[in-house]
């Protein structure tokens, strides 16, 4: 089993980007300066520099020459919130800040473990890739799987949608039970490189099977997203008196 170590920088950057959304620092209370932050970090000025410039271009920090550096007024940050699925089933047309771009669409052999738990789901799958951005830049990489069996896979096929919705309303499919796991892992090479982030950076990674009213399994996702760009927030409420839902 191999170990992957967070660089120095990265853990200084989620750090100080948790002490910016907690208060510690805001828009009139600068940082400590330089030498008094890489004293307590135990870090060169190089590598507290490198962490700076990182929140900086993601619009968390303000540097003002000669003043000190602050944290970029809750307005101005980039960050969006949304439901659990909100975010991959509201991106329509016109309706929202984002756009979706499919990167690429090809049928490929189903994944081991799609054939495992669901065996007559078919040998082959419809394979899109997609990254959703905003005007800041990419938030989202998603790889989607659709049993070949079930849907067509020409240019206007099966992946060729924007969202969720617009997939079931076009294949007609009557959604029934959607599985859904969130969790968090390290930026490989290909995630790096569409959500502009450092290989080894920490994303967020959503796994979705959605599955029609007879129970079959209809579409799976998994996807990438950054942290910094997007946050999900779950609600829970007791459906009567004296019940929870935990």
């Amino acid at each position: 089993m191999t170990t992957r170590i967070v660089p120095m920088y990265h853990q200084i950057y989620l750090t100080l980007k948790n002490d910016i959304d907690h208060g510690k620092y805001n828009s009139t209370k600068p940082f400590p300066n330089e030498i008094v932050l890489a004293k307590k970090f135990g870090v060169s000025r190089v590598t507290l520099r490198r962490t700076l410039d990182m929140l900086q271009r993601e619009g968390l920090i303000v540097r003002r020459p000669g003043i000190g550096t602050f944290a970029a007024p809750p307005d101005k940050r980039v960050k969006f919130r949304g439901t659990i699925d909100s975010f991959f089933d509201a991106l329509k047309a016109g309706k929202t800040r984002y756009k979706t771009e499919l990167i690429d669409h090809q049928i490929v052999p189903t994944p081991a473990f799609l054939l495992e738990q669901y065996p007559d789901i078919g040998e082959t799958c419809i394979r899109a890739k997609k990254v959703s951005s905003s005007a800041e830049g990419p938030i989202h990489f998603g790889t989607h799987y659709y049993p070949q069996s079930q849907f067509k896979s020409g240019k206007k096929g099966a992946g060729s949608e924007k969202s969720l919705l617009v997939f079931l309303k076009k294949f007609r499919v009557d959604a029934g039970r959607m599985d859904l796991v969130i969790g968090a892992a390290l930026a490989d090479l290909e995630v790096s490189q569409h959500l502009g982030v450092q290989a080894g950076s920490p994303v967020i990674v959503t796994k979705r099977i959605t599955h029609d009213q007879k129970g079959n399994p209809v579409e799976f996702m998994h996807a990438m997203t950054r942290p910094d760009r997007y946050e999900y927030i779950m609600q829970f409420s007791g459906h009567s008196p004296g019940h929870h839902p935990f």
